[in-house]
């Protein structure tokens, strides 16, 4: 049943970057960035209280749509603080130190 849930989760998560990137561009990218980590980090606080396959697939769902929201508005903040001639550099560091963050736990960009 995880395999399941997941798999929704997925699908439907296909759909946030059309509405975070609507949303990156009608609101302030940096508080939309930050409200989205602080929505993420009690979404995932979520599984803790989750008692049913349902209730699973859920919780799943909302963590991966507003994980694939604040990948959006993570981007677009990148392209509009970094400078063109810089920008190919900073995602270089930015893939190299992906590993390390994500064993960390680390949310920073």
């Amino acid at each position: 049943m995880v395999g399941a849930g997941l798999a929704v989760a997925g699908a439907v998560a296909l759909g946030s970057p059309l509405v975070f990137g609507r949303l990156s561009d009608v609101v302030d990218v940096r508080t939309l960035t930050l409200w989205l980590f602080v929505v993420q980090a009690g979404l995932v606080a979520c599984y803790a209280v989750t008692r049913t396959t349902w209730m699973f697939v859920l919780v799943a769902t909302a963590v991966a749509f507003v994980d694939r929201g604040s990948w959006v508005s993570r981007s677009v903040l990148t392209v509009r603080v970094v400078s063109s001639e810089l920008w190919v550099r900073f995602r270089a560091q930015q893939q190299r130190s992906s590993p390390a963050r994500a064993a960390s736990g680390s949310p920073v960009i």
